[in-house]
């Protein structure tokens, strides 16, 4: 990427609260995370109702990667995103606080409702960037995630605990309902080698997968040296998803 280019993906990632990067992400890399993803299954079922989740016998979702493999840790740490992340905020923290694989399998792939990320990171100022990039592709015909433009503007939304495992907190329909109005409904496209990185503001969820593709993809997030947890609200959130996941038993 340019120089030039570089700094259109910036202004676009600032104006509309999450860009596309074509080609930003090494496919030999992507191909061992997958079988990365065999040895950490084993270690994550230990933390099952936390950081593995389920849907008719397949893997729906897995949690919190980097605490069983430092190998997607050495990744992150690593990774070109880093760069561009030091463009847009300047330094990063060392801690890593998010790195998830979402599975969206073939027929069975739930919805992921309209969220903002700040909902469970709770981060003030929200100096946070997240990187999702799919295993094979992710398009309409799959669940591929959407964005609604500009959304990040709105600062924090409250959140409800009524999503689904993996992908808790969400907005409620009248406050989706308002930003519909408002923004513009973004859905995206991306082959093996793309990623979208995105704000923790931005309004964003994924439809459900019915069709006969899986939509495999992992997720990993940034915070600048600035960023830091705002604990009451961080708190009140794990009170949530507690609640949350005591229903779901």
């Amino acid at each position: 990427m340019s120089k030039t280019n570089f700094l259109n993906e910036k202004n676009n990632y600032l104006d509309n609260g999450f860009v596309i990067l074509r080609d930003f992400i090494s496919k030999p890399e992507i191909d061992k995370l997958i079988e990365e993803l065999e040895r950490v299954k084993k270690l994550a079922t230990l933390n099952k109702h936390r950081d593995f989740h389920l849907i008719n016998g397949r893997v729906s979702s897995m949690h919190n990667l980097a605490d069983y493999s430092d190998y997607y840790k050495f990744f992150i740490q690593n990774s070109p995103v880093q760069d561009f992340f030091n463009s847009v905020y300047g330094s990063s923290s060392s801690k890593i606080f998010n790195s998830s694989f979402f599975a969206k399998p073939r027929r069975n792939g739930l919805e992921t409702i309209a969220h903002q990320d700040n909902a469970y990171f709770c981060m003030d100022p929200p100096e946070i960037m997240t990187c999702w990039f799919p295993v094979d592709f992710s398009d309409s015909r799959n669940g591929t995630l959407y964005y609604y433009s500009k959304s990040n503007t709105l600062g924090n939304i409250p959140h409800i605990a009524e999503g689904n495992l993996g992908a808790s907190m969400c907005i409620n329909q009248e406050n989706i309902n308002n930003v519909a109005r408002k923004f513009d409904r973004h859905e995206i496209t991306l082959s093996k080698g793309d990623c979208v990185v995105h704000s923790p503001l931005v309004v964003h969820g994924s439809d459900a997968n019915l069709s006969e593709f899986d939509r495999r993809a992992f997720n990993f997030s940034i915070a600048s040296s600035n960023a830091h947890r705002l604990e009451e609200s961080y708190q009140n959130y794990q009170n949530k998803v507690k609640k949350f996941l005591k229903n779901k038993k």
